[in-house]
């Protein structure tokens, strides 16, 4: 498997997390959409809880699952991880919800109590968020794909899965960015486009290359995310002609 993680604070918490797996190699960058590699400032949406960081000193004191739902927010532009400081289901409920348990386990009561009532009051009126919050500018390293594949990827070496997880508005560029003339993922797993005309140019786009587009798609906390897969390997001798979650346009219920 690779990961690309162009935040360095995140990229060391990975690293932290993957040593000694020998079959997952990390990358301390992103990639862009455009044909040369540049440098952006990406926003990043930052907490903290004091009480915790001992446990957690590289994820600034806050549990895995808490850390992971706030990275959502980071961006190149400023205002989505500003908008979702505001969100307080996603910030204190979400969030928040393994930050309070680890509390509890680290035996902090009057802390927990104070969480609580925050959550609580967050539910019905506008509230501060239950923990620090704040977004901080990261100067991080962007590559095309196609030199990510040259300095990551053996010669010759076939990709089964790609997950492009960017927002609806970039998914369509960074799609077409990727060189599907040249090496084709069995599976492409990636958020929808922002609106109903781009997802069908995208869907075009994936049946030129060779590849069919569910129409269901997955609605998670994450957002709407779609699958396509290259017709060939469904119509391959042995095989069913298309994925076993579609049928007749429409997902089994599995």
């Amino acid at each position: 498997a690779l990961l690309l993680e162009p935040i360095p604070s995140t990229y060391a918490w990975l690293e932290r997390n993957f040593d000694g797996l020998s079959h997952a190699t990390l990358r301390n960058y992103g990639v862009t959409p455009n044909a040369t590699r540049e440098t952006a400032t990406m926003y990043v949406l930052h907490g903290s809880v004091p009480e915790l960081a001992a446990r957690w000193p590289l994820s600034s004191g806050l549990p895995p699952t808490t850390r992971q739902r706030l990275q959502y927010a980071s961006s190149i532009e400023y205002g989505v991880p500003r908008r979702y400081t505001r969100d307080l289901w996603q910030m204190n409920h979400l969030a928040g919800g393994p930050v309070q348990e680890a509390l509890e386990q680290a035996g902090h009561a009057e802390r927990v109590r104070e969480f609580k009532a925050c959550r609580k009051a967050s539910s019905t009126e506008t509230r501060r968020p239950c923990y620090n919050l704040t977004v901080t500018p990261h100067e991080v390293s962007l590559l095309p794909f196609s030199e990510v594949l040259r300095e990551a990827l053996p010669a010759g070496a076939h990709i089964d899965l790609l997950v492009i997880d960017v927002h609806g508005r970039h998914v369509g560029a960074m799609l077409r960015s990727f060189p599907l003339e040249t090496i084709k993922p069995t599976l492409i797993y990636h958020r929808h486009a922002s609106s109903r005309a781009e997802s069908k140019l995208l869907s075009q786009f994936l049946k030129a290359n060779g590849y069919h587009s569910s129409p269901h798609a997955e609605v998670s906390a994450w957002g709407e995310l779609a699958i396509a897969w290259r017709a060939d390997r469904c119509q391959a001798p042995g095989m069913g002609g298309r994925p076993l979650w579609h049928t007749l346009g429409k997902p089994q219920a599995r």
